[in-house]
């Protein structure tokens, strides 16, 4: 077994693998160690005022730094718990939610669909404009993509909102369904289902 330790950094390396951990816990004095090594059944303790090394033999002298770092290491290969797949899995749907809505939605108010922007300044701007009780001009994309401002009336400005505003609820209906079901989900395997069935 080879072990490094280095109190300053918090460093403990064993057999190649370096994590800093909280050495608060383990109950010696190591006020005047610089660094600590340990291979091949020899170790030796560097001391920081420049004193000789200490050496040892016996491998119970840094057995509690081995067990700390044993004990995280494991922690960290764990795999992850059910809550936090769930964590992972909501954050993922609302992530396509959010994209699903930025995207933008389509309506036929203008007899033919058109595309119009979902961004969080496009809706806002898109309410100010259905609440003006004015025809104007909107921004919009046709079947070939080509964004212009097109002419629209009132009321069709109203009905590309009543349409911006049916695509995000049937969006966030759905968010919250599947928030449900992930809640519900009894492993892995259920909420990689539930992924995969998307939102739309």
């Amino acid at each position: 077994m080879n072990v490094t330790i280095i109190p300053e950094d918090n460093l403990v390396k064993v057999d190649g693998i370096a994590l800093r951990l909280d050495l608060s816990s383990i109950a010696i004095n190591m006020s005047n160690w610089h660094a600590v090594q340990y291979a091949n059944g020899q170790g030796a303790v560097e001391h920081r005022d420049g004193t000789i090394a200490s050496t040892f033999t016996d491998l119970s002298f840094i057995q509690p730094f081995i067990d700390l770092h044993t004990a995280r290491l494991a922690e960290l290969n764990a795999p992850p718990s059910i809550d936090e797949l769930r964590a992972d899995a909501i954050a993922t749907l609302e992530a396509q939610a959010q994209a699903f809505i930025v995207q933008g939605f389509e309506s036929a108010a203008l007899g033919t669909l058109h595309t119009y922007g979902g961004k969080q300044t496009d809706q806002l701007n898109l309410i100010g404009a259905a609440g003006s009780g004015m025809d104007m001009t909107y921004p919009c994309g046709d079947s070939d993509g080509v964004w212009l401002r097109r002419l629209h009336t009132h009321e069709q400005l109203k009905i590309v909102l009543v349409d911006g505003s049916t695509h995000k609820q049937i969006i966030l209906s759905t968010l919250d369904d599947r928030r449900a079901a992930v809640m519900a989900a009894a492993d892995e395997n259920e909420l990689n289902t539930i992924l995969a069935a998307g939102l739309i």
